[in-house]
């Protein structure tokens, strides 16, 4: 209350005693000033870095294994012609054994990439190696008669890459 009644009389220094209060507030406003420019203590600084710090030690792993996934999904997309022709060639009677890399239906080995460094497909079974960004993971994908449904398994399991 008393700093808004100073506000007030800081607009109307008429009086000699109202002039008094007016230089008052006007000492009050300027310190105020220099103490909002005095900026942040050692403490505040300490406390902020450490929040930052906590933050970056939880974050950066989930993004690290986040970046993996994101990476691998490339490698489980390389698949899905693969899958597609050797459930065509099983469903029209071609014995698993003879489904390899070429033949038939199935697509030749796919080209390299950033993510990717190989596909083949030996007696029907899928087989995509992703590169060193990673770790040379596998996903390996095995048919069941009708190729309908297929089983997962390879490397990529064992660090959460792949869902089986």
């Amino acid at each position: 209350m008393f700093i808004i009644v100073l506000k007030k009389l800081s607009n109307k220094c008429e009086t000699y005693y109202r002039k008094i209060k007016c230089h008052f507030s006007n000492i009050l406003l300027k310190n105020s000033y220099i103490k909002f420019i005095a900026g942040f203590t050692l403490l505040e600084l300490l406390i902020a870095i450490t929040i930052i710090g906590i933050l970056t030690a939880i974050a950066l792993p989930s993004y690290e294994r986040y970046l993996k996934k994101a990476r691998f999904s490339e490698v489980i997309l390389a698949t899905e012609p693969y899958k597609t022709a050797i459930a065509l060639d099983l469903q029209d009677g071609i014995a698993q054994s003879q489904l390899n890399t070429g033949k038939y239906d199935i697509p030749k080995q796919a080209s390299a990439t950033e993510n990717l460094q190989s596909v083949t497909v030996t007696n029907g079974v899928i087989t995509a190696v992703a590169t060193k960004r990673i770790d040379n993971k596998t996903y390996i994908l095995t048919p069941d008669a009708t190729g309908s449904h297929w089983k997962i398994s390879g490397t990529c399991l064992s660090v959460g890459l792949c869902r089986s």
